[in-house]
């Protein structure tokens, strides 16, 4: 692991949890339907999520890499039989 990309990380998963107050009342519009969201002016919130969403998830894989990618192996066959 690239140490040096930690502070980096450590800003945008500090940017993501301060940003998520701000989310609250849309999250709570969104659930109400589109009428709703539209009515209330949170149309772009959606999309924004999403974003927010794609960023969070996808930042531990960009600091980290591909270190859990064939790590799973098959399980070797067991005999189920005593016999």
């Amino acid at each position: 692991m690239n140490w040096g990309v930690l502070p980096i990380a450590a800003i945008v998963v500090a940017a993501g949890v301060i940003m998520l107050p701000a989310f609250v009342g849309g999250l709570s519009a969104l659930t109400m339907g589109d009428d709703v969201t539209t009515t209330l002016g949170v149309n772009g919130l959606r999309a924004l999520l999403f974003v927010h969403c794609s960023v969070k998830t996808g930042e531990p894989a960009a600091v980290r890499g591909t270190a859990g990618i064939g790590r799973i192996r098959p399980v070797r066959p067991v005999r189920l039989s005593s016999a």
